[in-house]
């Protein structure tokens, strides 16, 4: 793929608040199509992590222990890779 600058697309014309709703919805958009991309395991399991699913699920899935699961959690959070998910499927106390 060839570089592309943000003018190049247009996007510099975006304002501050708009770039990251975009890279949001970019990110979102490879997510539900990870199926077709060949990612490396690791990432597989970044994604299903963002996907919403459990650290039990993602453990099982990949073959690997809940604390590797919660490690990489913890490091994407204090490296600012993403934000934590703001969506949570079970009910509020």
């Amino acid at each position: 793929m060839a570089s592309v600058s943000l003018r190049d697309l247009g996007l510099d014309r975006l304002s501050i608040e708009e770039r990251p709703q975009l890279a949001d919805a970019i990110w979102d958009s490879v997510v539900h199509e990870v199926g077709t991309l060949p990612l490396p395991e690791w990432q597989r399991a970044e994604l299903e992590c963002d996907r919403g699913r459990s650290t039990r699920e993602v453990a099982t899935k990949f073959d690997v222990s809940e604390s590797w699961v919660r490690r990489m959690k913890q490091e994407r959070r204090e490296l600012n890779k993403t934000a934590p998910l703001l969506k949570r499927r079970r009910a509020p106390l």
